[in-house]
């Protein structure tokens, strides 16, 4: 074999020892996220997918490889993998509100706070901003909870009259969009 396809051969293998250390971030990510490091191991990727692809393309054209088929598609499965998963946490950073990794490192202190209770609503029109204000911060703009959670969650703050027009609502998701 010739000294430009031992090397190509050389970029491959080095690409898929990138992979391999890649997905053992992943896999350690759920023990031990380092949210800060997540757009860094992305760029990581897509740069060495471009480079694999490159060198696989070259190998093929100087009819050096024989499993290019097979390889590219285990590294594809691997690529879309990884960067599924990066994406996918990176997108939930966004959707809580979490900072954006800018690569420096901050201590982050949590407080327990007491929990807040769902307040009652009894359909006194005096009191339903203060109620809508409080549930919708509280439950009804939560990414993260059901809509049909939410009816009953909103179900069980109402009494009086607002109960009795609650009741002949259907228990769905659709029911708490109407709600």
């Amino acid at each position: 074999m010739d000294e430009r396809g031992e090397k190509l051969i050389r970029i491959c293998a080095n690409t898929k020892g990138a992979f391999t250390r890649l997905e053992r971030f992943v896999e350690n990510y759920l023990t031990d996220p380092k949210p800060e490091q997540l757009e860094v191991r992305l760029k990581l990727i897509n740069e060495n997918w471009e480079e694999y692809t490159d060198a696989q393309d070259e190998l093929e054209e100087l009819g050096h490889d024989t499993n290019s088929q097979q390889q590219r598609d285990e590294m594809e499965e691997r690529y879309c993998y990884l960067t599924g998963f990066i994406q996918t946490k990176m997108k939930e950073l966004e959707l809580t509100g979490a900072p954006e990794p800018n690569g420096t490192t901050e201590l982050v202190v949590k407080q327990k706070l007491p929990q807040l209770s769902i307040p009652k609503f009894s359909g006194n029109l005096q009191d339903w901003v203060t109620f809508k204000d409080t549930f919708l911060s509280l439950v009804g703009d939560s990414t993260t909870i059901p809509n049909i959670q939410k009816f009953h969650y909103l179900v069980s703050a109402v009494n009086g009259d607002a109960k009795r027009v609650m009741q002949h609502m259907p228990v769905s998701e659709q029911g708490f969009r109407v709600a």
